[in-house]
């Protein structure tokens, strides 16, 4: 179970898959349908099937750059409750066995950084001790959006969401294991995170810059590789679906022809892309 790697200047990236997307994908990209996949050749065979239907991950990374160990995206978790998301619901994978495969425990974990407070990229912030939840990574600090929690702490929305807050969220800021930050926070020469509002009002992107080579995780940005040819295409959990547009294309306009290269939560394998320059818009080469 060796994990996929990448190699950006002295960094190092390593997968840790959780569970397929594929249908939750599907399900709230519903203008994406297969015949409007098909017409694009570099879906095939990596992001799409054999009948049109998107493939896709939920899946964190493990970067270790600057001698510090850094979990992007924290996923699902087992068995969490989420009855109205059944993709996500009452999960049972091995995740933090894919972890361990990195060569990296839980307790060696530095930094644990998320790009947005939904159900599917905190799970992994805590696990459940007898009746309590205890941060998952006992020596990471938890890099959390002050505005972010300030937003989701005093707002009732879907119940499975106000329920990953209570208990992925709320208990870590409580263990006193969470730096509140800007979205424009630089953690070291290596780190830093950048505003990418409209899928959350306070989404970022992660940025890693190491010996003059750079990658971005994207969060929800680009949640499958279709919105990088059409990025008008709505996301369903989009909070403010105009400005996530606006976002995708600012990106892509900085990221094209560059070698950037970019990774998505949700993305399948080979997941890395980098942005290119096409007839009517833009594309993506696998990295």
């Amino acid at each position: 179970m060796q994990p996929v790697t990448w190699t950006i200047g002295d960094a190092q990236i390593s997968q840790v898959t959780e569970a397929h997307a594929d249908v939750v994908l599907r399900d709230l990209m519903g203008d994406a349908t297969p015949q409007k996949l098909q017409q694009y050749s570099t879906l095939h065979p990596h992001f799409v099937d054999a009948d049109g239907n998107m493939k896709g991950w939920f899946q964190s990374f493990l970067v270790t750059v600057g001698g510090k160990h850094i979990l992007i995206e924290a996923g699902i978790g087992n068995g969490r409750q989420r009855p109205g998301f059944p993709g996500m619901h009452n999960l049972q994978t091995d995740f933090l066995q894919r972890l361990a495969a990195t060569g990296i425990g839980t307790d060696q974990v530095d930094y644990v950084i998320s790009s947005h407070l939904h159900i599917d990229h905190v799970g992994w912030f805590t696990v459940p001790v007898g009746d309590r939840w205890v941060p998952t990574f006992p020596n990471a600090r938890y890099l959390i959006v002050r505005a972010a929690y300030d937003l989701w702490k005093d707002r009732q929305t879907h119940p499975d969401q106000m329920r990953t807050i209570a208990e992925c969220v709320v208990p870590v800021v409580e263990a006193g294991v969470v730096d509140f930050v800007e979205v424009d926070y630089r953690l070291n020469k290596h780190v830093r995170l950048r505003p990418a509002p409209g899928h959350t009002p306070h989404h970022v992107a992660i940025e890693i810059e190491s010996d003059g080579e750079r990658a971005i995780f994207t969060g929800d940005v680009f949640p499958h590789p279709v919105v990088i040819m059409e990025p008008e295409l709505a996301f369903g959990s989009d909070f403010a679906p105009e400005q996530a547009v606006k976002t995708r294309r600012k990106l892509l306009t900085e990221l094209a022809d560059t070698d950037t290269v970019i990774f998505s939560p949700h993305f399948a394998d080979p997941v890395a892309v980098r942005i290119v320059t096409a007839a009517n818009g833009h594309g993506f080469v696998l990295a």
